[in-house]
């Protein structure tokens, strides 16, 4: 069976942020689940890690853990890789420019050794400018969105965009609200269906 695998993070991983620990939404509530249950054809593989960054180093080499994902996949499997919100977040001073950096570099290695896969890039969900506080993260994810468009273009990589998707996010403005799994899900089945 051919293999579509989800690869992001926290919000790709199904992670409640309402809990004192956190904790995930229930498989029934899940975007990733939602998916899966909409697509056939596929196995639908979840990968999504609380905290996972664009998984390139600043020295420009590939996670071990990607490259040995990627080089198991066959011409008829698919990743949907949605990342890029922790890379803005994670700073004290949020600037798009190093995951820009990054994605570049993973489109070049994706090229570069002629991978059969197909990598879809989604954008994720631009972090909420709920605050003053929040305000630069919300416009560096905004930016870094707009610049991941721009370079899926250049390297002929399918690129789904949900920046305007209006989707109603957590307290935290960071992770998408459990009334907004469905939605995002048909959203983003919708989009998938199109590319595939």
């Amino acid at each position: 069976m051919k293999k579509f695998i989800l690869y992001g993070d926290s919000n790709t991983y199904g992670y409640d942020p309402r809990g004192m620990m956190g904790g995930r939404f229930p498989d029934d509530v899940r975007w990733t689940c939602r998916v899966a249950k909409g697509l056939s054809g596929y196995t639908v593989l979840e990968e999504g890690l609380n905290g996972r960054q664009l998984p390139v180093s600043r020295s420009g080499r590939i996670s071990r853990f990607l490259e040995n994902m990627a080089f198991d996949l066959g011409s008829e499997d698919i990743i949907l890789m949605m990342l890029g919100t922790n890379d803005v977040l994670l700073t004290n001073n949020p600037n798009a420019d190093e995951p820009l950096k990054k994605m570049e570099a993973l489109l070049n290695w994706y090229r570069e050794k002629a991978l059969p896969f197909k990598l879809i890039v989604a954008a994720p969900v631009p972090i909420a400018d709920i605050n003053d506080e929040m305000e630069p993260y919300h416009r560096e994810s905004l930016r870094m969105n707009e610049g991941f468009r721009s370079i899926c273009k250049g390297s002929a990589v399918p690129f789904i965009d949900t920046t305007d998707w209006d989707i109603p996010m957590a307290y935290d403005g960071v992770h998408i609200a459990e009334e907004s799994q469905s939605l995002f899900a048909d959203k983003m089945l919708a989009a998938v269906t199109t590319i595939i």
